[in-house]
């Protein structure tokens, strides 16, 4: 006997991140955690499942990983170093922080 209001569903499911953290402690190795998140989407509504993530320090700041479109996950051809996107990240704080103290944010 099927459950009550039983119904099959057509839909679809994917992980993504929700939330970046880095963590630049003094005297440590920097670090990125990746907190992930399945989306389920079934007949027109949205179901989001935290499921963990990834955490990956920068020992290896030669390292390269692909440049991928967030729009629709295509490869872009190039390449980045973690030396690369650490010196963006601390770029970007440095900037938003200018601007918080500018008082222009």
């Amino acid at each position: 006997m099927p459950e009550y209001r039983q119904t099959a569903v057509s839909g679809t499911m994917r992980r993504r991140s929700n939330v970046v953290q880095i963590s630049n402690e003094l005297g440590a190795t920097p670090s990125i955690r990746f907190v992930e998140e399945d989306v389920v989407d079934l007949n027109g509504v949205t179901v989001k499942t935290p499921v963990g993530g990834v955490v990956e320090t920068f020992t290896n700041p030669t390292e390269t990983f692909p440049l991928v479109n967030p729009v629709d996950n295509t490869l872009l051809g190039s390449t980045v170093a973690y030396q690369d996107a650490y010196v963006l990240m601390y770029s970007l704080y440095l900037y938003v922080a200018g601007k918080r103290d500018a008082g222009t944010l």
